[in-house]
C-alpha cells in the first residue's frame, strides 16, 4: 500500500522524470491524503491546478529538480502552513518555464531563513534555492504572516 510519506520523499519513483508528472503526482497524493481522514468531509485542502501555454519538455535534469522541489514545497505546506487552499500554476512560455505554488496558510517571517546562520530552520528552503541554481533556474519565496506563502520557480527552456 502506498503511503503519503512515500510520495512526499525522494523515494517516489519517477519513470519519465518530467515536470508533466506533477499533475499525475497530485492525483495520486490527494486520495492518500483524503484516506487519512476518518471523516472525508474534513479534507483540509482545496487544490487548484492550472496550466498555461503550450506544453513542452525541459531537460531531464531540470524536470527532476523541479519535481523534487514541488515535493518539498507540498511537504512544507502540509507540515507547517495550516493552509486550506493550494494553487499550482505551470506556465510554458517560449523561453522560460515557471511554476507557482501558493497557499493561504499562516505564513512566516522570511528574515529567519535569509540568515546565513541556519540552525535546521529553513534548511529545506535553502536546499530548494540551491537546487534551482543547479538548473540555471530561480527560486523566489514570499510569505506574509497570516496570509500564506508563494513560491515561484523558473527554469530556462533550452
Amino acid at each position: 500500500m502506498d503511503t503519503l510519506d512515500h510520495y512526499l520523499t525522494e523515494e517516489y519513483p519517477i519513470e519519465k522524470r518530467d515536470i508533466a508528472e506533477i499533475e499525475d503526482y497530485l492525483t495520486k497524493v490527494v486520495p492518500i491524503f483524503i484516506a487519512k481522514f476518518d471523516d472525508k468531509s474534513a479534507w483540509p485542502y482545496e487544490i487548484q491546478f492550472d496550466v498555461t501555454g503550450n506544453k513542452y519538455r525541459l531537460e531531464s535534469q531540470s524536470e527532476l529538480v523541479l519535481f523534487r522541489i514541488v515535493q518539498e514545497v507540498l511537504h512544507n505546506i502540509i507540515k507547517h502552513a495550516k493552509a486550506t487552499s493550494i494553487v499550482m500554476t505551470l506556465s510554458y512560455e517560449p523561453a522560460m518555464f515557471s511554476l507557482t505554488i501558493a497557499d493561504n496558510g499562516i505564513g512566516f517571517d522570511t528574515s529567519k531563513i535569509n540568515s546565513k546562520n541556519l540552525n535546521g530552520s529553513g534548511l529545506g528552503i535553502r536546499n530548494m534555492h540551491n537546487r534551482a541554481k543547479i538548473i540555471n533556474g530561480n527560486f523566489n519565496l514570499t510569505s506574509t504572516l497570516g496570509a500564506g506563502t508563494t513560491i515561484i520557480l523558473t527554469a530556462p527552456n533550452k
